[in-house]
């Protein structure tokens, strides 16, 4: 499909299904997006470790099983970059670690949402990663824990964008149904069958979390610059970006 693509020198925005625009942003990878997404999970899910061993956390966290820390993680995340997450989450630990365990005093109070910060410490202060609870956050949890299980997917506005065939900011991306989120989580996974596993480099098992992880650090390149360095506005691009105008000549195949 992707040379057929090229051949016809269609652009992003030529495209009509979901299928021909993950094969159009795939093409545009570079070999330190692939590397960096084919690895990203395990990578979060090593420094996440790295918190519990430094906090000395509870339930098993420093023995390896970062559940919790996980699910917090996750919790945290709703419009939070990774390293604010990170961030957030050693400083919650550490509070377990030296501070008061009491709800009537907060000193877990970091950036993220109330409710995301309220669900992470409830998580945190009992060990439960199955209090998470979440449509995207669930999933965003399973691939930490797991990146080779393609049962789950994460799809955020960014990947949203992607599949939909617009770019938008991500206050003006529609919430979804779980039929529409499980939908395009059967898109990446069809993807990551039908169109990677072929065309990849050999040697890696590209599961669909790693698969999507790569897709949305490409995506993210090619749309970054046209927001002025933010995609959190309400705004939504109706020209053509030059990134998105044609197929990359440095494909990957």
């Amino acid at each position: 499909m992707l040379r057929e693509l090229g051949k016809l020198g269609l652009s992003f925005w030529d495209l009509e299904t979901p299928m021909e625009r993950l094969t159009w942003v795939w093409s545009d990878a570079h070999k330190l997006e692939l590397s960096t997404g084919y690895d990203y999970y395990e990578n979060l899910k090593e420094r996440i470790k790295q918190i519990g061993v430094e906090c000395g956390y509870g339930h098993g966290a420093y023995r390896g099983d970062i559940s919790p820390l996980a699910a917090a993680f996750a919790a945290l995340s709703p419009n939070n970059n990774e390293q604010s997450n990170i961030m957030a989450l050693r400083y919650m630990c550490l509070n377990i670690k030296y501070g008061s365990r009491h709800r009537s005093s907060d000193p877990y109070t970091v950036s993220a949402y109330g409710h995301a910060r309220e669900k992470a410490r409830d998580i945190l202060l009992t060990g439960d990663a199955s209090l998470l609870s979440g449509q995207k956050v669930r999933p965003f949890y399973h691939n930490v824990m797991n990146c080779q299980n393609s049962d789950y997917v994460t799809i955020d506005g960014h990947m949203r964008n992607l599949l939909d065939g617009r770019v938008r900011g991500l206050k003006t991306v529609p919430d979804m149904t779980r039929k529409e989120y499980d939908g395009l989580g059967d898109k990446i996974r069809e993807f990551a069958r039908t169109h990677v596993v072929i065309n990849s480099p050999p040697g890696g098992d590209w599961s669909a979390p790693r698969v999507q992880a790569t897709l949305w650090l490409i995506w993210r390149r090619l749309i970054k610059p046209y927001f002025k360095n933010s995609t959190r506005s309400g705004v939504e691009l109706t020209r053509c970006p030059p990134t998105l105008e044609r197929v990359s000549a440095t494909t990957i195949l």
